[in-house]
């Protein structure tokens, strides 16, 4: 049908871009898996009436263009306003600049003290574990602030001209297992992948597990068509799987609701989150074999 065969050449022209060509262009990750909604909901039935400008402006909508985040098109019509959105955009706006210039590029920095992930591929392996850790947990702290800084930025600066954008981020640090944790973490990436891989997945295979693993092979190769995203993406999907059986096997465990456990598994949630963001720090830095092995010397083997 014609709607599956415009989803390939989509995809297709992502690849091609990304693999074939190895460019990075401006947006084109966002503006493909937006379209692919677009398509989607349209067959579906599920978007508003609108007019090609309409559809044009969202495409084209300068603030979340390069780095999201990915707003649903019935959501990016219905949050619109004739006015500024005064409040949200003061509030975004300067949650952004704490979160990227004063805390990220600020008190952060000022803790890794040069640390970064070109120096950690150069250099990690000649660090003990206790401080690779601290270096891993900070360049994963610095990536939040970071990314959720843009994210809030971004936002901000929408709801000047009159647009209410979905949140991307809420406080995903303060999780305590996996599934809360993309919940809270890329909202709008977690939510697009969950509705248009894991559903179809499930829907076909009837088994969460193979949707959980497709679902975080997509979002590693929507980083980057490279082993570490690859890596990335396995990781966080066996955590989920972990925490999804040991959730129907420990159903009936009430040590799960004490805060005693919850302090343990958010410790252990953090650690889990540093450690497999040692695969994206470097990557551009350090080949796949360097990247194993700071893993390893993270955990002791080496």
């Amino acid at each position: 049908r014609f709607p599956t065969v415009l989803i390939v050449l989509l995809v297709g022209n992502l690849f091609f871009w990304k693999v074939w060509l190895q460019e990075a262009v401006l947006g084109l990750s966002f503006v493909t898996f937006f379209l692919i909604h677009y398509v989607v909901d349209y067959q579906r039935r599920k978007l508003p009436e609108h007019s090609m400008l309409q559809l044009g402006a969202r495409i084209l909508f300068l603030p979340i263009l390069t780095a999201g985040p990915i707003e649903r098109f019935q959501h990016f019509l219905t949050g619109q306003q004739d006015k500024p959105l005064w409040y949200k955009a003061s509030y975004t706006i300067s949650l952004g600049i704490i979160q990227k210039w004063i805390l990220g590029e600020g008190l952060v920095a000022v803790f890794l003290n040069g640390w970064t992930g070109s120096v950690l591929a150069e250099q990690g392996l000649s660090l003990s574990p206790p401080v690779l850790w601290s270096v891993l947990g900070g360049l994963f702290l610095q990536l939040y602030c970071d990314f959720a800084g843009y994210s809030n930025l971004a936002i901000g600066i929408s709801a000047l001209f009159g647009f209410s954008i979905a949140e991307n981020f809420a406080s995903p640090l303060l999780a305590t297992n996996p599934a809360e944790f993309w919940k809270r973490w890329h909202i709008s990436l977690s939510s697009w992948c969950q509705e248009y891989v894991y559903m179809p997945i499930l829907g076909l295979t009837r088994n969460p597990y193979a949707g959980i693993t497709g679902t975080f092979l997509v979002m590693g190769l929507w980083h980057s068509v490279s082993w570490h995203w690859v890596l990335w993406g396995l990781s966080h999907a066996c955590a989920l799987m972990i925490h999804l059986t040991w959730k129907r096997v420990c159903r009936s465990w009430g040590f799960r609701e004490t805060w005693i456990w919850k302090i343990l598994s958010w410790g252990m949630l953090m650690m889990f989150l540093s450690l497999t963001s040692c695969l994206t720090q470097v990557y551009g830095y350090a080949t796949i074999d360097v990247s194993a092995r700071l893993f390893l010397r993270a955990v002791g083997v080496q």
